[in-house]
Order: C-alpha cells, then structure tokens, then sequence
C-alpha cells in the first residue's frame, strides 16, 4: 500500500492524493499533534458531571439532552468516532447498542486515578 522504502507512521497524513513522475505517492505531511476543538464533546463535559454521572436513551434524546441541532445519525457517528478522546480528554465513557426496540447509546462519567 505505500511505496517501497516508506512506512505508515502515528501522525502522518496524506496532503495531496497524486502521483509524481516517479511513479510513488508525494504530500505525506507531518501532523503537529494538536487536536482541533470539538464542541460538542465539551457540551458533554458540561452535562455529565459528579452530581449527573450517567444518561442514556435514544440519540434523538440524546439531542434533545445536548440541546445541539444535530441530527441523531450525525451525532452518533461523530461520537463513534471521538469515543476515544471522550475519555482519554474528559473521562467520559460512550457507548452504543442496537437491538429489536431500536438504537440506545449513553454517557458515563468513569472515575480515573490521579496516582
């Protein structure tokens, strides 16, 4: 999948998909490392605190509990892909599941030692 003498390296990303004379891949780009803001992962952090721990329902409750305009499916599929940052950033576990009633996710604060 990459050119020979090339590996796939953490935090490499491609910035321009042509290929050069040579035949190989150009534009790998180094990325800085810095997160870009994601504001409805800080709405989360607001909702679910010490005294509101844990919320689940459906995602259209869950937009309603976020109070965002976002559609339900839009919504969910950012979080499946933020889960990890959730709660390596805010120490927030999401989960989702999907059964004959319908689709449930939910939100839980989840207790981390500072030792």
């Amino acid at each position: 999948m990459f050119p020979e003498g090339t590996s796939r390296t953490s935090g490499c990303i491609l910035s321009e998909m042509r290929k050069g004379s040579a035949g190989i891949w150009n534009g790998l780009k180094r990325n800085s490392g810095k997160r870009r803001r994601e504001p409805i992962l800080e709405e989360i952090e607001k909702r679910i605190t010490e005294e509101y721990q844990e919320w689940s329902g459906s995602p259209t409750e869950l937009c309603e509990f976020l109070q965002t305009d976002m559609k339900p499916n839009a919504l969910t599929q950012k979080l499946n892909v933020n889960a990890d940052r959730l709660l390596q950033d805010y120490g927030i576990q999401y989960w989702n599941k999907r059964s004959h009633s319908g689709r449930q996710v939910g939100l839980r604060l989840i207790k981390r030692d500072d030792a």
